[in-house]
């Protein structure tokens, strides 16, 4: 980064622009661009403050949102030395800028943010008084800033973004704030580079740095973060203004519409396990086979091993504590030339071609050995995981024979062609953590969630392919429930990017938005949910207490510049408009259901409550139900396949094909029993001319015929 920060402006391809119009401030304003400062009415109260039952992130010290109090006091009062001198007490004991202050709608901001915000609130007055006590000084760390570059300091970010923050709205705010875009675009954080340009244009309407090449550079960044939405409102503002018009790009003429077009064609996208969430690009369509004729099938859960896992189970008296261990789908993922597979940490692989077992960490028997200290830990079976990589295959993991060690979960990386591990976090810096959640890869980075193996606080954790700890940072704390046997129960995290920021949903009443480039959070959204039950005062049955009923998976979906989520265990479904943010619209779906895909105009979601599966698809726009596809009963870890304009479900039924695109919801269903009729359904893939079907019993491929 400390390469990036030096020669300002050297690297940036809009380098100057011709003396040209400027869009109008008023103009720019109405675009409702993203930009870093969201509009509050003030400090928030710990009354007021958005109100979970769940994730808590860091807040701010009371004493900060009192010192912003006094400030508003004084300024009503056109007291401006005591109000500014409230700011001064403000800014001087906010240095953690990593406490988050409340805001609006259930958001929180960092406190840093919420100075700004009392700046901007001046009137015109006020303003002119806060430059009249604060440029000399303002000047003075501009200039400090402007000297550690020219010495080729290592970081000058930080540095900058403190200048912003206290002194924007000084005769100098407006150049810092643009020298602050450049330095955090050449270090690679869009994001944070566009904010920084919007900002200027938003909140300086007499600013004497050229308007235009400030949009264009706006446009360029939101353009490299992927937020489109934002860019083509922008950019239909600058061609609507400037048509005709040219900007100088590595030292070329060239037109203000050929640079927006050319920057409208998206590059390539960053490399990631799950960065494309649209069905179309799922698969094309898929034609079930007429017939039950598999081309293989590979059995791991014989009635032998089935038998002996159900008889220690009811022997030793663990009744149903848990969800039947034969009941549960393994986690499994392909690559094309393989399955691989994740049941309670046996890792196996099955040729797609063949159905023979490639390679296994071990014997599916080791199961039935391992059954007793299975209940007696009450292991939760969504805690395996397994991710595709590139070459690498990530696994998240218990190692069964230290179970009683209280071992925690851990994070391996495995050749898939042969099953030998590259490495562990078993070892060095990483042996800590307990890990938890699928890893997101982002080009050469993993991101991951997990707590210290000695508390509860879960961090993020950014890695190198081979497995060196790149950094980490604090999200918060969960709320944490209690099993049977009075072990905890985690929250399982999901995570998303887009643009360089990183959006964790929680799963416990919260989603973070994480700066990847600053690592820091940028915002924070939270809302209500249940308080977890008490498991050990819960219902009993013959004496012995009952497993929770099972419920989907926690989910989360991006499109246009919005994110689509809802929690395991909740009954709503949130939509947040990243470019401002805010919440967008909400809605009970139940909670038996959840998201499993979206198309060009909706979104479907699955629901796998007792008598009450099916596939229901929501308008994206409004959020209104269209239509409801009834299904039968399948397992809790029913996922959808998308195939063209059709979703297939694997259930206790067989497979069921669902056209999205027939209006008759009585005629769009069609099925295919297949041969694994013992099982309770469970996941599907797809890998060359195979349809390949998981269950709690077995693996087996169907040769199926495709089409658009």
């Amino acid at each position: 980064m400390g390469q990036a920060n030096r020669g300002r402006g050297k690297g940036w391809v809009l380098v100057a622009c011709a003396a040209l119009a400027v869009l109008s401030p008023s103009a720019h304003a109405q675009r409702k661009v993203a930009h870093a400062v969201q509009e509050i009415d003030g400090p928030v109260s710990d009354d007021e403050a958005p109100k979970t039952n769940g994730f808590s992130i860091k807040k701010v010290d009371q004493k900060l949102i009192e010192h912003l109090a006094d400030f508003e006091r004084f300024r009503d009062k056109k007291a401006w030395d005591r109000a500014f001198k409230a700011l001064d007490a403000f800014f001087a004991a906010s240095a953690d800028a990593s406490s988050m202050a409340p805001s609006k709608d259930g958001f929180w901001v960092p406190v840093r943010r919420k100075f700004l915000h009392s700046l901007l609130s001046l009137s015109p007055e006020g303003k002119e008084a806060y430059r009249l006590f604060n440029d000399a000084k303002a000047r003075q760390q501009w200039e400090q800033a402007l000297a550690h570059e020219t010495a080729g300091d290592a970081d000058t970010i930080a540095q900058l973004k403190q200048t912003v923050d206290q002194f924007f709205i000084t005769t100098i705010g407006d150049k810092a704030a643009d020298h602050l875009g450049d330095a955090l675009f050449e270090a690679g954080d869009y994001t944070g580079a566009a904010n920084a340009w919007d900002q200027i244009l938003t909140y300086c309407p007499d600013t004497s740095l050229p308007q235009l090449r400030l949009q264009m550079k706006q446009a360029t960044a939101l353009a490299r973060s992927g937020r489109w939405e934002e860019f083509r409102l922008l950019s239909a503002a600058i061609q609507e203004k400037h048509a005709g018009e040219t900007v100088k790009i590595a030292g070329k003429q060239i037109a203000v519409g050929e640079q927006l077009s050319a920057l409208a064609r998206p590059t390539t996208r960053p490399t990631t396990n799950s960065s494309i969430d649209s069905v179309a690009e799922t698969s094309s369509r898929i034609q079930l086979p007429t017939q039950d004729h598999p081309a293989w099938q590979m059995e791991f859960l014989d009635p032998a091993l089935a038998e002996k896992i159900s008889l220690q189970s009811n022997q030793n008296g663990w009744g149903g504590q848990m969800a039947p261990i034969t009941r549960v789908v393994p986690s499994a993922v392909t690559d094309g030339k393989r399955v691989y597979l994740n049941w309670y940490g046996i890792l196996w692989a099955v040729d797609v071609e063949t159905g023979k077992l490639v390679w296994w960490s071990d014997h599916f028997k080791k199961l039935g050995e391992k059954i007793n200290e299975l209940m007696q830990w009450q292991v939760e079976a969504n805690r395996f995981t397994l991710t595709m990589a590139g070459d690498s295959l990530l696994t998240v993991s218990l190692n069964l024979d230290k179970m009683n060690n209280q071992e925690p979960f851990r994070l391996v990386s495995i050749d898939p062609a042969t099953g030998k591990r590259k490495w562990s976090s078993d070892t060095g810096v990483l042996q800590g953590w307990a890990f938890i959640g699928s890893p997101l890869v982002v080009e050469s980075t993993i991101y991951i969630t997990a707590h210290p193996k000695d508390n509860q606080e879960f961090h993020l954790l950014a890695l190198s392919m081979d497995g060196k700890m790149l950094w980490e940072s604090k999200l918060g704390q969960p709320q944490i429930a209690n099993n049977y046997r009075g072990m905890p129960v985690y929250p399982i995290p999901v995570l998303k990017y887009s643009g360089g920021m990183l959006y964790v949903m929680t799963n416990n009443g919260a989603m973070i938005a994480f700066d990847t480039v600053s690592r820091t959070i940028d915002w924070a959204f939270s809302y209500a949910r249940p308080a977890d039950p008490d498991m050990n005062n819960g219902r009993f049955w013959n004496g012995y207490p009952q497993a929770e009923t099972n419920e989907p998976a926690a989910s989360a979906w991006m499109r246009d510049g919005m994110l689509y989520f809802k929690d395991h265990g909740v009954k709503t479904m949130f939509v947040l408009d990243l470019a401002v943010p805010q919440l967008k619209w909400k809605r009970d779906i139940g909670e038996d259901t959840g998201i499993a895909g979206f198309d060009d105009k909706n979104f479907y979601l699955l629901s796998t409550g007792p008598n009450n599966t099916s596939l229901n698809a929501l308008d994206a726009q409004s959020g209104r139900m269209l239509m409801s596809s009834k299904l039968p009963d399948g397992s809790e870890g029913l996922r959808v396949l998308a195939a063209g304009a059709s979703y297939l479900m694997f259930v206790s039924r067989g497979i069921f094909e669902v056209d999205t695109a027939v209006a008759d919801v009585t005629r769009n269903t069609h099925s295919f029993r297949g041969i694994d009729k013992d099982s309770v359904g469970g996941v599907l893939l797809r890998a060359g001319g195979r349809l390949i079907s998981v269950s709690n019993l077995a693996v087996t491929a169907y040769p199926v015929g495709g089409g658009k």
